[in-house]
């Protein structure tokens, strides 16, 4: 058991096995198990504006933007004015009914 998709499963196995009540020498096994997992790489990145971008660890990033590398406009652009438009028509919408309209 080395990600913590394994141990993830064996705890729930082992919990059902005591009737989720471990007891004092249970929980000193469960504290092993978690000293066991190796620490994850994470989840990958794929830059969905440019698929020939490596992807990268997500921990790479504190945050996710919108904003493609090298860009010198915020949200890459001024926004389409047809896209402008339609968020002024639906902007006091009250349902996703109204929304969709």
């Amino acid at each position: 058991m080395n990600t913590p998709e394994n141990f993830i499963n064996w705890l729930e196995g082992f919990l059902d096995a005591c009737k989720n009540k471990p007891t004092a020498p249970q929980i000193k096994e469960i504290r092993k198990k978690i000293s066991d997992i190796k620490p994850s790489s994470g989840d990958t990145y794929q830059a969905l504006w440019n698929p020939n971008v490596e992807p990268m660890p997500m921990n790479s990033f504190p945050t996710i933007g919108l904003v493609q590398p090298d860009s010198i406009e915020p949200n890459n652009g001024p926004l389409d004015e047809a896209f402008m438009a339609e968020i002024e028509k639906r902007k006091s919408a009250t349902t996703m009914d109204e929304l969709f309209d």
